[in-house]
Order: C-alpha cells, then sequence, then structure tokens
C-alpha cells in the first residue's frame, strides 16, 4: 500500500471514531429526562447534517491528498477540528458545529486553487524543456551526415547536402567546365574541359571537410558561415589546348584583319576643319599570347577571356594621340579661324576655312598661301557676281518693259587689287569684314542692281524723272543729243561719275559755263543750259546738244543735290515700242473679210513686238524748283575740283578726272545762237 492510501486509511479510522463517540455521548444525555431526549433528537438531526457535510468535506479532501502531498496536513487539521467541534456541539449545539464546518471547507478549497497554478507552470516549463532538448538533439542527428548550415566551399553553398551528392556536384562542375573566348567584332567561341585536357585536385575531400564539422554546432553555423577555401591542383594539356585554338574559325589567318594606321584624311567639311581618323585595331591575333592567356585563365578556373582586354591583338603603329600626328594636324589647322567676310549691299559672303584649305601649300611643319589660287578664286567670284556692260530689263515709267545695254554702271570687281587685299587678309589670320575692291559699282546688289532710286531719261518724250523709292518724286522737260547731226544721247544704263559746280564746258569755238555738271557717260552729262529758253518738244531733232541732257537750272539743282557717284541714270528711247503697240492695235480694228468678198490686196500689218507694253501712266506734272544759293560743294572728295571742261570734236577726249581716259563718241557742245 502506498503512502498516500495508508494516510488516507488513517484519515477514515480517526473520524469513525469520533463520529461513535459522539452518538454514544448523546444516548446517555436522553436517559436524564424526555425533554432532554427531545432536545437531544433534534441536536441529532443537526449534528447527523454537520456529519454529512463533513462527510463531503472528507471525501474532497481525501480526493485533494491524491493529488498534493501537501494537503494531507490540512486534511489532519481538518479532523481535529472536526473532533473539537463534536465536543462543543455537546454544549452549544448544532449551529456551531455547522459553522466550523463551512469554515475549514472554504480554506481546503483556497489551498487546493494555489497549489493547482504552481502545479501547472512548472509543469509547462518542464515539457518544454525537455522538447527543447529533444528537438535540438534530433537535428543534430540530422547533420551527422549532413553538412552543416551555411557550409561554403571555394564559394559554392553546400549547406545540407550528403557528403556523396556534395561529391558528385563538384565532380559534375568540374567535368563541365567550359571557358569562353570573346574576341572583337563580335566573334567568340566556347573551350570544353575536354579540349583543354582539364583536371583538377582539391587539398580537401568532401569527407575530410565532413569529418572537420561538430553536428552539436549546428544551432551556431545557422547564424554563421562556414566557409572553406581549399588549395587546389589544376593540370591542363598545353598541346591540345594549341590544337584547339587552331580550329577555332575566328582565329584562322584567313579571316584576321590586319589593323592599320591612324592618319589625316580629306577636308571635312562637317567639322570645317582637318581631322585626325583613328586607327583600325584589325582582328590580327597574337597566337603565342593567346596561349598563353589561355593556359593561365584555365589555372584560375576563369569562366571567360576577353581577348581585347588580355592584349591577344597586333596593336597599329600610329595611333590617334600620336603626337607627330597632333602636331601635323596643327599645321593644317592654321588658318581654320581666318574668315574674310564681303559686304555686299547688306549681304555677306564668308571666305572661311572651307574655301581657303584649298589655297594652303604645305611643306614639312609649315603652311603657305598660293596666292595664283587666291586669284583664280577672285576672278571666279568676278565672273558670277560682275554686272558690268551686261544687258538688263528695265520698266519705264509708262509701263514699257526694255532691255537695255549697260554703259559706266554695274559691279565691276577690280580683280588685281581684291587678289592683293584677299591674300594679305588671309596671310594675316585675321577676321574681317568689308567690301571687295570694285572699280565699278551699282545702287543694289545682285543682277538686277539698279534698285529703286535712280533717274529715268526719255528721248521720246523728252523727259527727265527722278525715281526715289519706286514713285516718281520729280519730273521736268529737257533737250539730249541732236538727231540731225548725229548726235542722239546714247540709250543704255548708266551711274553718274561724279558731280561738278561751275565748270565750263569747251569745245572747238565756244565755252560754256554751267553751274551743275553731273557726267555719267564719260563726257556726257546732265547740266543746265542758261542758253536755252525752252525745253522739251522736238527741238532734239534739229537743235539738239552734242549728247548731253540739258535741263532748266532750277531743275539742274534739285537733281544735284540727289545724286551722287554711281547713281543710276537710264536713257531709253520709247519710239519702238510705241509703234509696235499702235501696230498690234491696228491688226486688231482691221475687220475680218467675209468668205463670199471679192479678195483684195491689203497692207501689210505691222510684224509682231517681242516685248508686251503695260499700260501707259500719266507722267506727274513738271515741278519747276528754284534753287537757293548755296556753297560749292564737291561730295566724291576723290574727285578733282573742275573749274573749265574742254569738250574737243574728236573721238577720244580726256575726262575731267584724275585719270584719263577716253570717250567712246564726240560730245562738243555748241555755241549756243542768240534767242536759243
Amino acid at each position: 500500500m502506498s503512502e498516500e492510501n495508508k494516510i488516507n486509511s488513517e484519515e477514515s479510522e480517526k473520524n469513525e471514531n469520533s463520529e461513535n463517540t459522539e452518538i454514544t455521548e448523546g444516548a446517555e444525555g436522553t436517559e436524564d429526562s424526555t425533554e432532554q431526549a427531545a432536545n437531544a433528537g433534534t441536536e441529532s438531526e443537526t449534528e447527523k447534517a454537520a456529519e454529512d457535510k463533513a462527510d463531503d468535506t472528507s471525501s474532497e479532501n481525501q480526493q485533494a491528498r491524491h493529488e498534493l502531498h501537501p494537503r494531507k496536513a490540512a486534511g489532519n487539521k481538518a479532523a481535529s477540528v472536526k473532533q473539537d467541534a463534536s465536543a462543543e456541539q455537546k454544549t452549544e449545539g448544532a449551529d456551531k458545529a455547522v459553522s466550523v464546518s463551512s469554515e475549514l471547507a472554504s480554506e481546503e478549497t483556497n489551498t487546493r486553487k494555489k497549489i493547482n497554478w504552481k502545479r501547472v507552470l512548472l509543469a509547462t516549463a518542464g515539457v518544454l524543456a525537455l522538447a527543447a532538448v529533444g528537438g535540438y538533439l534530433g537535428v543534430a542527428l540530422y547533420y551527422t551526415s549532413h553538412f552543416l548550415p551555411n557550409t561554403i566551399i571555394d564559394g559554392v553553398d553546400y549547406s545540407g547536402e550528403t557528403v556523396k551528392a556534395a561529391d558528385e556536384r563538384r565532380i559534375v562542375s568540374d567535368n563541365t567546365y567550359t571557358l569562353t573566348l570573346n574576341g572583337r567584332e563580335g566573334t567568340q567561341a566556347v573551350l570544353t574541359s575536354d579540349s583543354l585536357g582539364f583536371n583538377v585536385i582539391y587539398s580537401l575531400t568532401m569527407d575530410e571537410i565532413k569529418a572537420k564539422q561538430n553536428a552539436l554546432a549546428w544551432g551556431y553555423y545557422y547564424f554563421n558561415n562556414n566557409n572553406y577555401s581549399l588549395d587546389r591542383t589544376i593540370s591542363y594539356n598545353s598541346a591540345e589546348i594549341a590544337s584547339t585554338l587552331a580550329s577555332v574559325q575566328f582565329l584562322q589567318a584567313e579571316n584576321m584583319k590586319a589593323p592599320e594606321n591612324a592618319y589625316i584624311g580629306d577636308y571635312s567639311t562637317e567639322a570645317g576643319a582637318y581631322v585626325i581618323t583613328p586607327e583600325y585595331v584589325g582582328t590580327t591575333v597574337d597566337m603565342d599570347i593567346l596561349l598563353s592567356s589561355v593556359e593561365n585563365a584555365v589555372s584560375e578556373h576563369s569562366p571567360v577571356l576577353d581577348l581585347d582586354a588580355a592584349g591577344c591583338y597586333t596593336e597599329a603603329e600610329i595611333k590617334s594621340d600620336d603626337e607627330g600626328l597632333a602636331e601635323e594636324l596643327s599645321v593644317l589647322n592654321k588658318y581654320q579661324d581666318t574668315v574674310v567676310t564681303y559686304d555686299l549691299c547688306g549681304e555677306y559672303y564668308d571666305i572661311d576655312f572651307d574655301i581657303i584649305h584649298d589655297w594652303m601649300i604645305v611643306s614639312g611643319n609649315s603652311v603657305s598661301i598660293d596666292r595664283a589660287k587666291v586669284q583664280e578664286f577672285v576672278e571666279k567670284f568676278a565672273e558670277e557676281n560682275d554686272t558690268y556692260g551686261l544687258d538688263e530689263d528695265f520698266t519705264t515709267v509708262d509701263g514699257y518693259t526694255l532691255t537695255l545695254p549697260k554703259g559706266r554702271y554695274g559691279w565691276k570687281l577690280d580683280i588685281e587689287t581684291e587678289t592683293e587685299q584677299l591674300y594679305a587678309d588671309v596671310v594675316s589670320g585675321n577676321q574681317v569684314t568689308r567690301e571687295p575692291a570694285f572699280s565699278c559699282t551699282a545702287a543694289q546688289w545682285g543682277k538686277s542692281d539698279i534698285g529703286d532710286t535712280y533717274i529715268e531719261v526719255c528721248l521720246t518724250d523728252q523727259k527727265v524723272y527722278l525715281i526715289e523709292e519706286g514713285k516718281v518724286t520729280f519730273e521736268c522737260d529737257c533737250v539730249t543729243g541732236c538727231v540731225a547731226k548725229g548726235n542722239s544721247t546714247p540709250i543704255g544704263i548708266y551711274g553718274v561719275t561724279y558731280k561738278q559746280k561751275d565748270a565750263v564746258l569747251r569745245g572747238p569755238g565756244y565755252a560754256s559755263p554751267v553751274k551743275y555738271w553731273m557726267p555719267f557717260n564719260r563726257g556726257v552729262g546732265l547740266h543746265d543750259a542758261s542758253w536755252r529758253g525752252k525745253f522739251g518738244g522736238t527741238i532734239y531733232k534739229y537743235s539738239g546738244s552734242h549728247g548731253c541732257v540739258n535741263i532748266p537750272k532750277d531743275a539742274a539743282a534739285l537733281l544735284y543735290e540727289k545724286v551722287y557717284r554711281d547713281f543710276p541714270v537710264i536713257v531709253y528711247s520709247v519710239e519702238e515700242a510705241r509703234a509696235e503697240e499702235a501696230a498690234r492695235e491696228a491688226a486688231k480694228a482691221t475687220p475680218t473679210p467675209s468668205p463670199t468678198a471679192t479678195a483684195t490686196p491689203t497692207a501689210t500689218t505691222a510684224p509682231s513686238v517681242t516685248v508686251a507694253p503695260t499700260e501707259i501712266t500719266t507722267p506727274e506734272p513738271t515741278i519747276e524748283v528754284t534753287p537757293t544759293p548755296a556753297a560749292e560743294v564737291t561730295e566724291i572728295p576723290t574727285e578733282p575740283v573742275v573749274t573749265e571742261v574742254t569738250v574737243p570734236t574728236e573721238a577720244t577726249v580726256p575726262e575731267p578726272e584724275p585719270t584719263v581716259e577716253t570717250i567712246p563718241e564726240p560730245v562738243p557742245e555748241p555755241v549756243p545762237d542768240p534767242g536759243m
């Protein structure tokens, strides 16, 4: 019998004895009197109820004692107190016994609750501890046949693998080793371990590495690295490598391209200078260097070999960073920043390195400018842009479009002077903006060079018009060269040569002073004619000048203030144009004969015209201008002050200019008759 059962048995006997004693004492009390017996009966019933409750408590106490030993003392105490309560019940009554039993039951219940919580906590802790120890040992048992966590061997993770699996994986990796060759221009080849005679021997086997590991330390290595760097011996077969390389297609001699040196190419219009053409690296491989590089890559177990980075290619002798090449380039680009800009009436033409580089003569480390090529350029520029002496279409104030020759007017480049100036500008390396050296200029740049401001002289109508910005601002009558004497004023486009006040026009037997002299065709010009009392009409046909355009003094004064050197003067006749126009009108007016009419000879109609006339505009009324006295002014300082002009009758005469020029036709002024 266990100790706990024994204690429970003893407790039960004590309780039974106590109950017997209480019953005996109750029996003796009934013999005294009937009243006491009745009371005793009542007490007995009360006591019996208390005992029933005590029995229940005893039963609970007995159950508690089976759970924990500390309850034994509490049970004994309850029995002792119960005996005392039974003795007191004899004198105090059943109520007090019931009260004591309730208190004992409450105390026992509180004690049982405290003991249950401690028991649970201790039991739980014990179970968890046993489970943890058991689990850790179970994992450790697993790692007795597997590599510990974070086992890294030569950079490869073998964590949790068996020795056999790890060994097989390493062997497969060694047997499948490849070396990729990356060449220029996208070429590539892959060399296998078999073609290299590749073999690896390690300083430790997988079994030896596993033997060094402690399975119980798996928890530590779960959070820490467990690295192994092994010594290894890699062997290869050089003969096999050389044979393999010889079979690679892009490494065969016929497939290789030799390198080319860097050089200075032709002038680059895009760059505006000479530039260095970089070297071509080519694809020629030095096979000895390549073999050595492959052996080194295999020894280091490298997966890739870049032939360019390994220096396996042959190099060009001259590269783009060559110092000698840089010096040569500097010489060639000496005039790169040189620019000569022609100002052509507000239009600009640049002579820059795009043109100048063709004029250079390179000799060693020096460069010079070829003067002959500069002159070729100037001559070509004159050929393309000169307008001097060329015919030009012109529309009159009356709307007739005429093709007129040019006399002393238009753009004419002074080739010799401009060649010297341009050569000097380029050699100096300067940046210059200027007008080219012209011997003759015009009002407007381009083939149509008259512009919108000029003087018109109409021989047919004997009129002079001043056109400013396309509008007629002044007109007057005039007298031009005498037709009867063959001295008609020459038709054409001219420019004022210069202007002079108070000149004397001299010819055989006469000397005519004029106030305003404006020559435009050598000795032919515009001037006042104080000896004439009348202008316009048909005077020019029988009593005209020797070619000059005579105008009233006030008109001459006004024009004198307007004109300047090369101011356009256009002389024309519309006689033919009007005749052609009349013929066309007559042809339109001739009725068409009826088909049944008798044919009769008709007059020949005028030939068709080549120039269609435009609507005739009515010229503005003549504006008489009385000039105010003014001091003599020479507007073109390069011209001399002329006090007298002698106009001989010979074919060639000197102009009143610093240089002697020939006159294409005689233009002597007659001595005016009285009354003209």
